[in-house]
């Protein structure tokens, strides 16, 4: 699993971290997982979009995170995708979830597992 991110001072860094190994979880499902598109934007000083990751992380979903710290042209279009101000706002396949609390409910409820399966 990649895990894409920026440093503080703007520069690009990626990351490998391995996805662990959960009971119940199949090769299928795993593939599944890894060939979603899960992006999340983020600010750098937000508490709920580093939840938010250590969520994906911790489920071993692979994620983009797009860092619109300071960048209102990214913040302008998250409001006109999403009609919401606030970060984290979380997409999956193309599908805007919502935000933090969102994500935390889809997986308590199997949604998260659902979708990331098709």
């Amino acid at each position: 699993m990649f895990h894409t991110g920026r440093l503080p001072n703007g520069e690009g860094m990626v990351v490998e971290r391995k996805a662990p190994r959960r009971k119940g979880n199949t090769p299928d499902e795993r593939y599944n997982q890894r060939m979603s598109d899960v992006k999340i934007y983020t600010t750098n000083y937000c508490g709920y979009c580093a939840r938010a990751k250590a969520l994906l992380t911790e489920r071993g979903i692979a994620f983009e995170d797009i860092d619109v710290t300071g960048d209102a042209g990214a913040r302008a279009m998250l409001v006109e995708k999403t009609g919401r101000h606030t970060v984290p706002q979380i997409f999956i396949n193309g599908q805007a979830i919502g935000g933090c609390d969102e994500l935390f409910a889809l997986d308590a409820s199997g949604g998260l597992q659902r979708m990331l399966a098709g």
